[in-house]
């Protein structure tokens, strides 16, 4: 589902002759060498940096072979660039994502959200056609239970994307099973929000897991 703020021209990117290293941004699970997909008068003469996305421990060992042609492999945390690290055998430097402060919105309140002002609110988003199972929504659930009692002014508000999505019936209708355990202290939202209104919810809430 491709936000609506979107344009195909957002996804192209210029090549820059003058410029004496080019960066890849990627994600590790691929079955090609990305250097082999380019010209060699892109490449070649150049320092390659590959800037990779990972979010998990372990990687696969055939990683070693895909990335041997860069120079340098950056990844967007400490987390993923020591996983890297492991699988590629070889240095791996976090780069975080850069924010543009001055480019958020202004800060949103809870009660446009429809979310308890007095509470302690903690926010959970995950899109539903990104794997439920990875996202695991069912663990905001019990940490939030773990954290707090019954009598804590708490609020847990987990928004999803593609609720509606016929192949996720069956999962959604057990998660919300699970949620009803706490009652009203649960919001749910399933709105599909711009990128806009996802970053003034997030800036309305005090906790964001």
């Amino acid at each position: 589902a491709m936000d609506q703020e979107l344009l195909p021209a957002d996804f192209i990117r210029s090549f820059r002759p003058d410029y004496d290293r080019n960066i890849f941004v990627s994600f590790p699970h691929l079955d090609t060498v990305i250097l082999h997909q380019y010209p060699a008068w892109m490449t070649g003469g150049r320092e390659n940096i590959v800037y990779l996305a990972w979010e998990q421990r372990d990687g696969s060992h055939y990683w070693r072979e895909v990335f041997d042609g860069f120079e340098q492999v950056w990844a967007l945390s400490s987390f993923a660039a020591e996983s890297l690290e492991r699988c590629l055998g070889r240095t791996v430097h976090a780069v975080p994502c850069v924010m543009d402060l001055d480019a958020l919105p202004s800060r949103g309140t809870k009660a446009a959200y429809g979310l308890d002002p007095n509470a302690l609110v903690v926010l959970y988003v995950f899109d539903a056609n990104s794997s439920i199972e990875r996202k695991n929504p069912e663990a905001a659930l019990r940490a939030v239970e773990a954290a707090f009692g019954p009598r804590d002014n708490v609020q847990l508000c987990i928004k999803v994307s593609n609720f509606g999505r016929l192949e996720h019936k069956d999962r959604l209708r057990s998660f919300l099973r699970q949620a009803s355990r706490l009652g009203s202290r649960v919001k749910i939202l399933t709105d599909q929000l711009t990128r806009h209104d996802t970053l003034k919810l997030i800036s309305s809430v005090d906790c964001y897991m």
